[in-house]
């Protein structure tokens, strides 16, 4: 499965400790990482079909913890089901404190039991999650072809509306823990940390955390800190 990654050349050391947490995380996984590129260019890349599910996977997020066995299955179930166009696995923020405004009333039921809600208009879509490539395609061709800064994202995809055929689901139940990486350009200290435990270089605009720690999703069995540090800063996407 082609994996894109939404990142740059300035931000190569972030792409790379994403890909090692996957690789560390789930060791088999079934992931081609596609990177774009302005000069460190790659291999040539395939052409994808609109159908075509991908993993999507934004460099300002890595995975910590996965129930990769739980993740296989899910993705299993979404290979079969033609009326889904996306599947995320980590229940966190918004679609977890505020489901009527990020979701719909409507559910899906997997063969396994697990419960399956759809979200409404883009709502967590730079979590890392399965989507067909279509999804991608139209939102990124409705974005304006310069943006002023990643945080500018949220703002315009929300003027985008989203087409009443594409159902984005995500798990009632959260599979998944992520780590923010970046926060306005500057490393998260939970990121600094971790790439420091690998061999990877970074270069001298990451070598100094912006101090603050910040992850998302809770898994069952986490203490009340944990809890309470995946929820900081809370910021609804």
């Amino acid at each position: 499965m082609k994996a894109i990654v939404l990142t740059f050349d300035r931000h190569r050391a972030i792409t790379q400790h994403l890909m090692l947490q996957y690789q560390r995380l789930w060791p088999d996984h079934p992931f081609r990482f596609r990177i774009p590129y302005q000069q460190l260019r790659g291999p040539n890349p395939e052409d994808i079909e609109d159908e075509e599910w991908v993993y999507w996977c934004s460099d300002d997020k890595y995975p910590i913890r996965l129930i990769v066995e739980k993740v296989k299955e899910l993705l299993n179930y979404a290979l079969t089901a033609s009326e889904i166009s996306g599947l995320l696995f980590c229940r966190t923020r918004v679609t977890l404190d505020r489901p009527e405004l990020s979701l719909h009333s409507n559910q899906r039921v997997t063969p396994s039991g697990d419960i399956l809600l759809e979200r409404k208009a883009w709502y967590q879509i730079w979590i890392h999650q399965f989507l067909r490539a279509k999804v991608l395609r139209f939102l990124f061709s409705h974005l304006p072809a310069q943006v002023p800064s990643a945080k500018a994202l949220d703002g315009l995809k929300n003027r985008i509306e989203k087409p009443e055929d594409y159902h984005l689901f995500v798990t009632q139940q959260n599979f998944a823990v992520f780590g923010e990486s970046t926060k306005r350009g500057a490393i998260t200290r939970n990121c600094l940390e971790s790439i420091a435990r690998t061999d990877i270089e970074l270069p001298e605009w990451f070598r100094r955390s912006n101090g603050e720690r910040i992850t998302m999703g809770q898994l069952p069995g986490e203490t009340y800190w944990q809890r309470l540090r995946s929820r900081l800063p809370g910021r609804n996407k």
